[in-house]
């Protein structure tokens, strides 16, 4: 296992697919990025998944004009 690449088990895992082509489709469906190999085999880096997801914003109360 790489520390850099998700393996092709976790690819498979990640996917459900052992299909190189399927995988590729499943990626891009799920706006996963990936770079193909000379043999066309997709390879995401782990560091995808190791980043923090992304938070919703809070919606801000409005100000008191009042308080002014």
């Amino acid at each position: 296992m790489s520390a850099l690449f998700l393996s092709p088990d976790e690819l498979h895992e990640l996917t459900g697919a052992k299909i190189k082509s399927k995988q590729k489709k499943v990626l891009r469906q799920n706006r996963i990025a990936f770079v193909e190999r000379s043999n066309g085999t997709p390879v995401v880096m782990r560091s995808t998944f190791m980043q923090p997801a992304p938070q919703q914003l809070a919606a801000k109360p409005a100000p008191k004009m009042d308080a002014i």
